[in-house]
């Protein structure tokens, strides 16, 4: 065999090795992408009050049935929060975030009162709202009314409230409502307003500030 025909012989081996290789050769699966986080919502810092206005007072029945006034609770700084216990997200998670807040206060946290006002007095009796603030904290305070009664007391806070019959669900209503939180300090005087999702961190700091006066 002459030198050519060695050295094309060679150079086929080498090809049909390669080929082997390349085509045979399991295929790498592509990188995922690196996935893009989901920025926390930011709420809008808390509107401070400078004006310091003294609350009117009000009756409402609690969840042992019996009437509360807004001046029995004085004495105490009030984070108060109006809401109901059929609602499907804000609710909960707003009380939810109430108890962090009064975690995060520590051993201050028995020195303010958590106040749950109902915006669904039809539903929620005292019977309920004593059985749903079991869920978060026994000592919150939940009262409930007559819609119109409550209504009154909401717009002092420039709070609302309004029935919807929601579609695509087998609930007979739903109330879209005013998501604010609000402090009162212990001379049942309004102080500071929080939105929504804001962190139960800087509620409890703005209330620490309260009890240091």
């Amino acid at each position: 065999m002459n030198k050519l025909a060695i050295l094309v012989a060679l150079l086929g081996a080498f090809m049909l090795a390669f080929a082997g290789v390349y085509f045979l050769a399991p295929t790498a699966a592509p990188a995922e992408p690196t996935p893009i986080p989901t920025p926390e919502p930011v709420a809008p810092p808390p509107t401070v009050l400078n004006d310091k206005r003294q609350m009117p007072d009000f009756t409402l029945t609690n969840q042992d049935g019996k009437p509360v006034k807004l001046s029995d609770l004085r004495g105490k700084p009030i984070i108060l929060f109006f809401g109901y216990t059929f609602c499907p997200d804000v609710c909960p998670l707003t009380l939810s975030e109430m108890l962090k807040a009064k975690k995060a206060l520590g051993g201050d946290g028995d020195k303010v009162q958590f106040v749950f006002v109902s915006v669904d007095g039809e539903r929620d009796t005292p019977e309920v709202l004593k059985n749903y603030l079991k869920l978060f904290d026994p000592t919150f305070i939940g009262l409930t009314g007559a819609p119109d009664d409550v209504r009154a007391v909401a717009s002092e806070y420039g709070a609302s409230f309004v029935k919807k019959k929601p579609e695509g669900t087998s609930a007979a209503y739903l109330i879209v409502h005013t998501s604010n939180t609000y402090l009162l300090d212990a001379q049942g005087r309004w102080r500071v307003r929080f939105s929504y999702m804001t962190k139960p961190e800087v509620i409890a700091q703005y209330t620490k500030n309260l009890l240091s006066e």
